[in-house]
């Protein structure tokens, strides 16, 4: 299975309320898992580096809310 960019913009623009489209208003789970895999690698390697701010890995999930 491939990688589509644009259908994952499509579905997830209907999970944010930006079309009525009924059949791809969701969130796909991959953009999660992109997501949430990409700050375990970054974490596991010492590649996290916040340039400022305070509690950046807290801001970091903060960003989710609505």
């Amino acid at each position: 299975m491939g990688i589509c960019v644009a259908c994952f913009e499509r579905d997830n623009a209907g999970a944010l309320g930006l079309h009525r489209a009924a059949l791809v208003q969701y969130i796909r789970p991959e953009i999660l898992a992109f997501v949430l895999g990409s700050l375990v690698s970054s974490l596991a390697f010492k590649e996290f580096k916040p340039r400022g701010g305070s509690l950046p890995l807290v801001r970091f999930f903060l960003g989710f809310l609505p």
